[in-house]
C-alpha cells in the first residue's frame, strides 16, 4: 500500500520542484492542499532542500497534521485570507514559488505573492482544460508559469521517466524520503473508498487493496455484479454499446460479461419456477408453422422461460447480447443458415424472424 501511494505524487513533485522549479535553499514555497498526496510529498522535498514552508490545508485536523510534521506556516485554503497572512509573515516580500493545486480565483491570488523571478508551478487541470484567461500584468517581475502534467512524460520521455524514477527509489531505499500516509480501503470497498475521497476527509493517498486470494476473474466478476447487478437486458445494453460507439471519446476496450447457464441450469431454473413467462405487452399466440415451433424451442431453452409466443419481442423478454449469441448460433445450426447477429437484433419476434428463414430457405 505504501509502495502504490509512491510514484505519481513524488514523481509529480520531483520533476515540478528539482526540474521546472528549481527550488534552492533559502527560498520560500507556498503548498496548497498540503495535506494531500502531493502537497505532502512537495513539503518532504522541500524541508530536505532547506526552503521555508508555508502551506494551506481546508480543515483544522489537515492544518494540525501539518503543524505536526514541522510546517512552521500553516494557513486556510478555503478563503483568501492565507494571502494577507504571508504578506504578513514575510513583510510583504513574498514566496520563490507557489505549487498550485487550487483553482478559480486562488490563482490570480497566489500569482500575487510572488517575488521577482517568482516560479508558479500548476499541477491542476480544472483551469486549463476550462481554458480560464489570466493577465500577463504579472510577468513583468521576470515570473515563470509551469504547468505539470507527469502522464505526457509516458509518451513523450518515457527514458526520462524511467531515469526519474530509479533516482527517486534511490532516496527511499535509503531513509531520506519516507512514503505519506495512507488510508487503505478494500477493493470490494472501492465505492466508499471514492465516497471518502469525494468528502476530503483523508490525508495522504488513498490506496484500495486487493485480497491475493481471490483470481482476477473472481475480483472482476463481484465488482461488475455489485456495481450492476447480475446484468441489463439486451435493449438497454444495445443502448450502452451505441453510445459507446458514436461517442467522441470511445474506449479503446469494452468488456462484456455475463453468467450463461448452460443446459442443466436450465432445467433446474424450470424445475423451480423461474421459468414462467415474462408480462409484456403482446396477446400469447402459439406458433403457425414448423419453423416457428422450432424457433420458439431456441428461445425457450436460451431464455429459460415458458411459454413463448410468436409476437413477443426478445428484448422485452428480458433476452441480452450474450442470449443473442447463443441464439444465432443454434438458429444457424437448426436451419443450416448462416444469419449474423444484427440480422437477429433486426427481426425480434418468433413470427418476424421465422418468416426470414423460410425466405432464406426458399431462395
Amino acid at each position: 500500500a505504501d509502495g502504490a501511494s509512491i510514484p505519481i505524487t513524488f514523481l509529480t513533485v520531483d520533476y515540478a520542484l528539482n526540474e521546472a522549479a528549481r527550488l534552492c535553499a533559502g527560498e520560500r514555497i507556498l503548498i496548497h492542499a498540503g495535506a494531500g498526496g502531493v502537497g505532502l510529498a512537495a513539503v518532504q522535498f522541500a524541508q530536505r532542500i532547506g526552503a521555508e514552508v508555508f502551506a494551506t490545508a481546508g480543515q483544522d485536523f489537515k492544518r494540525d497534521y501539518l503543524r505536526s510534521i514541522g510546517v512552521e506556516h500553516v494557513l486556510d485554503s478555503r478563503s483568501l485570507d492565507f494571502v494577507e497572512g504571508i504578506n504578513e509573515l514575510t513583510d510583504g516580500e513574498g514566496v520563490d514559488v507557489v505549487l498550485n493545486a487550487l483553482a478559480g480565483e486562488f490563482i490570480p491570488a497566489s500569482m500575487s505573492l510572488l517575488k521577482p523571478f517568482g516560479r508558479f508551478v500548476e499541477i491542476g487541470k480544472k483551469d486549463i482544460y476550462a481554458d480560464t484567461q489570466m493577465g500577463l500584468y504579472p510577468f513583468r517581475n521576470n515570473l515563470s508559469y509551469f504547468g505539470i502534467d507527469l502522464g505526457q512524460f509516458s509518451v513523450h520521455r518515457k527514458d526520462d521517466l524511467l531515469d526519474m524514477f530509479e533516482r527517486l527509489m534511490l532516496r527511499f531505499s535509503s531513509g531520506e524520503l519516507m512514503p505519506s500516509p495512507v488510508r487503505e480501503f478494500d477493493f470490494e470497498e472501492i465505492g466508499k473508498g471514492f465516497e471518502y475521497l469525494a468528502r476530503t476527509q483523508h490525508i495522504g493517498k488513498v490506496v484500495f487493496t486487493i485480497d491475493q486470494n481471490m483470481s482476477e476473474e473472481d475480483r472482476v466478476t463481484q465488482r461488475f455484479n455489485t456495481r450492476f447487478g447480475k446484468g441489463i437486458g439486451m435493449r438497454e445494453g444495445l443502448e450502452v454499446m451505441d453510445r459507446l460507439l458514436c461517442s467522441d471519446e470511445s474506449p479503446g476496450q469494452v468488456m462484456v460479461a455475463a453468467d450463461a447457464l448452460d443446459n442443466q441450469s436450465r432445467i433446474a431454473r424450470h424445475q423451480t419456477g423461474a421459468a414462467q413467462r415474462r408480462l409484456v405487452d403482446t396477446e400469447y399466440r402459439d406458433p403457425e408453422t414448423t419453423t416457428e415451433e422450432l424457433i420458439k424451442q431456441i428461445w425457450e431453452n436460451t431464455l429459460g422461460i415458458t411459454p413463448i409466443g410468436v409476437d413477443d419481442d426478445f428484448g422485452e423478454l428480458g433476452g441480452d447480447s450474450i442470449n443473442a449469441i447463443m441464439l444465432q448460433v443454434s438458429v444457424n445450426e437448426t436451419f443450416k443458415v448462416d444469419l449474423s447477429l444484427a440480422v437477429l437484433l433486426n427481426h425480434p419476434t418468433i413470427a418476424i424472424l421465422g418468416k426470414l428463414i423460410d425466405d432464406s430457405v426458399k431462395s
